[in-house]
């Protein structure tokens, strides 16, 4: 009897030690995807008032955003090739300080970053069938707000404009194939985007008229979703 039972607790033991050993499954790396992420953002918004030379001033919205991307990939080899859509929005990426040098000594200035979207292709090779660092860059789009405002009073109160700004991004970054339908990847972005007037006033004035130019560094960690 203890024989048998040495001999079922050893097959037992094998059977376990064979089962951990066998790699986990593959995670498919082709096909469509969606997902979330959570990102820290720290912008860079130059300001220059319209038809006032040298009246410049910089402000660094910085803060954390989440948002949603997907996209469409495919595998040949140990390269992966495809494209993908993201969206990010703001949670007060904002930042405030003394307008330009005629204005300062009676007015603030401030910027928000409200949202960012970029989409482009990705091209990216397999390592261990676990790890997938990638590149990426393409077209970049992003709403900024700015404003100007008496000392002591809130932006609410002031010359607030705001609008979308057009670009572009590049990047690189990591996904691990956490199981086989997901991954998880931290991933770097540098989003530069063009300067556009912007006025509270059909016709610019001056003092009211600036010209924005915003651009963004981003660190996001991403969950991504395989869709069967």
């Amino acid at each position: 009897m203890l024989k048998r039972i040495a001999m079922a607790a050893a097959a037992a033991a094998g059977f376990c030690g064979a089962a951990l050993a066998q790699p986990a499954p593959a995670y498919i790396w082709s096909g469509y995807y969606l997902g979330g992420s959570i990102a820290a953002t720290y912008g860079t918004v130059d300001w220059e008032y319209w038809n006032l030379p040298g009246q410049t001033l910089t402000r660094h919205p910085a803060g954390v955003m989440f948002g949603a991307h997907g996209g469409y990939r495919v595998r040949q080899n140990d390269m992966v090739y495809g494209i993908e859509l993201s969206w990010l929005s703001g949670l007060k990426v904002e930042n405030t300080g003394p307008d330009a040098p005629i204005f300062a000594p009676a007015f603030d200035s401030y910027a928000r970053i409200n949202s960012l979207v970029t989409v482009g292709p990705r091209l990216g090779w397999i390592v261990n069938e676990r790890w997938q660092p990638y590149i990426t860059g393409g077209f970049a789009g992003g709403e900024v707000l700015t404003s100007f405002f008496a000392k002591g009073f809130s932006p609410g109160f002031g010359n607030t404009v705001s609008g979308w700004h057009w670009g572009w991004f590049a990047g690189t970054g990591v996904d691990y194939a956490w199981t086989k339908s997901t991954t998880i990847g931290l991933e770097y972005l540098h989003v530069d985007l063009n300067s556009e007037l912007r006025s509270s006033t059909i016709v610019p004035a001056a003092g009211a008229a600036r010209y924005i130019e915003p651009s963004a560094d981003i660190l996001r960690v991403k969950l991504t979703f395989a869709i069967p």
